[in-house]
């Protein structure tokens, strides 16, 4: 990734990194929990998506938080990133964690940051938290809703700022810089838990009985 660190052609992978449905629907087995990001996780978080949504093959499917990462990347139609990127993303309930330093920080990104870089150094750590929000019917909306420095807080007048700079130069985000969307199908969910995010396709009945679930997006 050479612009974008926070808020996204090689070959799979030898050891598959996700798990996808069986014939009930559901994995056989949990997707290791893999947090780094990489060209080859796009292709990983591709297939999951296309099987469960796309080409409904399968009605279930998990991939790791750094593969959903890149994957989200590569929509934001970010240049390819480097194999050697240090930064990690983690997903808890509800929530991704994309962590790092801001020396990993590709030089032509920094700008992003304006007079925030006169206060720190190169180790200083930075943590973005991107969650699931509402959104309206087939589409899944992933927004930026804080980013720590150093584990504080950067204040939301200043991260604003900043997010505008990048919702102009990256025209897949909305105009704030906070939100993405991603196209799903009515009958599609996607859900942040604990090591993995979750694509599936759910009944009217299962979407009512997992309404109040974290990281759920129930169908409008």
């Amino acid at each position: 990734m050479r612009s974008l660190v926070f808020c996204l052609t090689a070959a799979l992978a030898a050891t598959p990194l996700l798990a996808q449905s069986g014939a009930n629907g559901r994995a056989a087995v949990p997707a290791p929990v893999i947090d780094s990001v990489s060209i080859e996780g796009v292709l990983r978080a591709g297939a999951v998506v296309d099987s469960v949504f796309v080409d409904r093959l399968s009605t279930y499917g998990e991939v790791a938080p750094g593969d959903f990462g890149a994957y989200l990347l590569a929509r934001l139609g970010v240049e390819p990133f480097p194999h050697d990127l240090a930064w990690r993303v983690q997903a808890d309930s509800g929530v991704i964690r994309i962590r790092g330093r801001f020396q990993d920080i590709p030089e032509e990104s920094k700008a992003l940051f304006g007079n925030l870089l006169m206060f720190v150094d190169s180790t200083t750590t930075l943590e973005a938290e991107v969650r699931t929000a509402p959104a309206g019917e087939a589409l899944a909306r992933f927004r930026l809703t804080r980013v720590l420095v150093n584990r504080m807080a950067v204040p939301d007048f200043l991260l604003t700022s900043i997010l505008r700079s990048v919702g102009r130069q990256y025209p897949a985000l909305t105009e704030s810089g906070r939100d993405l969307y991603l196209q799903v199908p009515s009958d599609g969910r996607v859900r942040i838990l604990p090591g993995r995010i979750v694509f599936e396709r759910v009944t009217a009945a299962g979407a009512a009985a997992q309404r109040a679930e974290p990281g759920v997006r129930a169908p409008d």
